[in-house]
């Protein structure tokens, strides 16, 4: 498993879709995940420390865990199949280890507001991570226009949709 890190949450202007950008901890490769409008919002809004109004349902479920002894061990990228992703968060109760299926988005809205590390799986790292090298080495249009996509990637461009 390779560690990664939330590099950027932000709208994708040419899909109309929040994304997510991943890295690795040397920000050398990045893994974007495209998921829903409100799985970004209650992501940026915890990045930013930004208390809603009333919990989300990412709150709640971390409530009902804190309240159940249940911790949060890890959450992990484990496959794409299809264009779609797939995550398992690792949880703790009682000294046993209990791996729960999850959408990705789902998973690191958790990991976010627990400080759980986040893990993309090897082979799902090989398929769909960008190397920055790679995208700055290319003179491929569609390469370069992720690394202005990356570049240009703010949490104040979700709020414009929110």
């Amino acid at each position: 498993m390779i560690e990664v890190k939330i590099k950027a949450v932000g709208m994708d202007i040419n899909s109309m879709s929040p994304v997510v950008i991943l890295s690795d901890l040397e920000e050398k490769n990045f893994l974007p995940i495209w998921i829903g409008l409100p799985e970004a919002q209650s992501i940026a809004m915890q990045i930013q420390q930004t208390p809603p109004p009333r919990p989300f349902t990412h709150d709640l479920m971390i409530n009902i865990l804190n309240e159940l002894n249940i911790s949060i061990k890890s959450v992990s990228i484990v496959d794409l199949k299809d264009g779609v992703y797939y995550a398992t968060i690792t949880l703790a109760l009682d000294g046993k280890i209990h791996m729960i299926d999850s959408r990705p988005s789902d998973a690191i809205a958790l990991a976010v507001r627990t400080d759980a590390p986040i893990y993309v799986d090897e082979k799902v790292a090989a398929e769909a991570f960008i190397l920055s090298e790679s995208v700055q080495q290319q003179d491929n249009r569609e390469e370069e226009e992720f690394r202005q996509f990356l570049n240009n990637l703010k949490l104040d461009d979700l709020d414009k949709y929110l």
